[in-house]
């Protein structure tokens, strides 16, 4: 079988535990849109229900396509990084918005219950750990 592959590489893979379920997995979701929206080829979004399926197109481009892979979690469940040891895929940063930010995982049910400051302070940390990997791309000249 022949796997097609975009012809831009991002650089960096983003891989986000995106439950709408809880406001913590829609605030992940939202951030990884924006972020990627705003970098444009520097990033890409991996499917998270893609891996944890084990569709063979998705991990041959998380495991050999992107440079770096950025794994972002809402909550203590740490779903994405799960997901990402099961499959040995290199974690090149990490964030959990509960742990590092202290945003609270509200439960079931909470999609849209998330502040805008909330929203801000974690899209501003996600970014900054992007730009981080970036410039280690850029000193290693990868």
């Amino acid at each position: 079988m022949t796997l097609s592959v975009p012809k831009n590489q991002p650089t960096i893979g983003l891989l986000g535990c995106c439950s709408n379920a809880s406001n913590s997995g829609a605030l992940v979701s939202k951030i990884l849109v924006s972020i990627s929206r705003e970098l444009g080829d520097d990033v890409g979004i991996l499917s998270l229900p893609a891996l944890f399926n084990r569709i063979p197109r998705q991990v041959m481009l998380a495991k050999n396509k992107v440079k770096y892979i950025l794994v972002i979690d809402g909550c203590h469940q740490c779903c994405a990084s799960k997901v990402a040891k099961s499959l040995n895929l290199r974690i090149s940063a990490y964030v959990n918005l509960e742990e590092d930010l202290k945003i609270r995982k509200k439960g079931p049910f909470t999609t849209h219950d998330y502040s805008e400051e909330d929203y801000v302070k974690a899209k501003e940390y996600v970014i900054m750990k992007v730009r981080e990997l970036l410039a280690r791309s850029r000193e290693l000249g990868t």
